[in-house]
């Protein structure tokens, strides 16, 4: 069985121009469409792509169907709202739908995923362009002196980022084609992009916090 490893993203593509060769002992001639459909959808997306379409002529056509693959997104978790699909079944390139469907059900598209690499430090500090200030930015697992990382951060470990009283900045690059994720496939999705962060502050930076000012009310 092929792996994700194994797939050629342009696999899709290639399966256009190089159709199956009619078998006249297939089986599945015999079988409706709709029923070969439910079996395909248990088979595994990236087997679909690889494997099964190249076996013959009937499986080929039935794994060209943009209709089916709207079902195996589906069943792979994705939930598309209703103006993406509306764009995928407009989208007069069916090669470029098919991509499209085929990358979200092998999970191999950059959505609905942290694109941020290293996001909470568990690496220290690599991935990250930091520009440091007071004592620096610095890595803790977990945070010292304030309350762990709550389950709903979704971060992999308690690692934290930590500064000192003076501003620290750190930014990173996120190339969407390294999730192959190329532009067109961004007009035709156009995926909300959500940022947050989690901040924890220590009771004595509070307590600092507050005592500036109060400091400055007095002046």
């Amino acid at each position: 069985m092929a792996t994700q490893n194994t797939l050629d993203w342009e696999v899709s593509e290639d399966l256009c121009s190089q159709k199956p060769e009619i078998c006249s002992n297939d089986l599945t001639l015999l079988l409706p469409t709709e029923m070969c459909e439910e079996i395909f959808l248990y088979v595994p997306a990236i087997d679909l792509v690889v494997s099964v379409s190249r076996v013959c002529k009937n499986w080929y056509d039935i794994l060209r169907s943009r209709n089916f693959w709207f079902q195996k997104v589906k069943r792979e978790g994705f939930q598309l709202s209703a103006v993406t699909e509306k764009r995928l079944a407009e989208e007069k390139d069916l090669g470029k739908a098919l991509l499209i469907l085929q990358g979200l059900s092998c999970h191999l598209l950059g959505v609905n995923t942290n694109l941020i690499q290293n996001p909470s430090g568990q690496d220290g500090l690599n991935k990250w362009h930091v520009k440091h200030g007071g004592n620096g930015l610095d890595v803790e697992n977990a945070p010292v002196g304030s309350n762990l990382i709550p389950e709903e951060a979704g971060l992999p470990t308690q690692h934290c980022f930590v500064s000192s009283f003076t501003p620290c900045t750190r930014t990173q690059m996120i190339k969407l084609e390294n999730h192959k994720l190329q532009p067109w496939m961004i007009d035709i999705l156009q995926p909300k992009i959500k940022v947050s962060e989690w901040l924890v502050k220590s009771p004595e930076f509070i307590k600092q916090l507050v005592l500036k000012l109060v400091a400055l009310m007095l002046h």
